[in-house]
């Protein structure tokens, strides 16, 4: 005999000398339930679905009522007015609704500036200034250039004119206070 053929035979004679088969009695016990489970679950898995019945729908013609009412909640009808997921339980109030924007103010109008005359133009190293007389009152006024009369911003000082401007919703309004005496040539 063959080396290899002694080797299987003195494994097999082994086996059977111990009195087992190739596999222990535990593992044999074991696979051949693993195998009975796979079985049974491929039937279940393979055999046809019974037949369900649908059930007629109802007919509100015929007095039939659709979905039976909820019975009365009694005593667990706070249960339903609260949240009960919520910290406070307090029942859900929506917020108040954003009050509207306000009104944009009206567009700036030159009236507060139309009592005021430029009676002279002061020029020198501190900058430039406008001496403006009321109608109102008479009183003198010498505004530099970026000081504010009447909501009004003095933004330059000319040989001719005091040019005014303030901010509106609408962009920048312009507006010179000039000479009382100053007639304009066409350009």
């Amino acid at each position: 005999m063959s080396g290899a053929g002694m080797h299987r035979a003195a494994l097999h004679a082994g086996a059977n000398a111990a009195g087992r088969g190739w596999l222990p009695p535990d593992l044999a016990w074991r696979g051949g339930a693993a195998g009975l489970a796979g079985l049974l679950l491929l039937a279940a898995w393979l055999a046809p679905l019974p037949d369900v019945a649908e059930a007629p729908l109802p007919d509100p013609a015929r007095g039939e009522a659709g979905v039976p009412a909820a019975p009365p909640f009694g005593p667990y009808a706070e249960i339903m007015r609260v949240p009960l997921f919520h910290a406070n339980r307090l029942p859900f109030t929506p917020p108040p609704p954003a009050p509207p924007p306000p009104a944009p103010p009206p567009a700036p109008t030159p009236l507060a500036l139309a009592q005021y005359h430029l009676t002279g133009v002061v020029v020198s190293a501190d900058g430039r200034s406008a001496l403006l007389r009321s109608s109102r009152d008479g009183r003198t006024l010498l505004l530099r250039e970026g000081e504010s009369l009447d909501g009004w911003m003095l933004r330059e000082v000319t040989a001719e004119a005091a040019i005014f401007a303030q901010e509106s919703p609408a962009g920048a309004v312009r507006h010179e206070v000039t000479f009382p005496d100053v007639k304009r040539v066409a350009e």
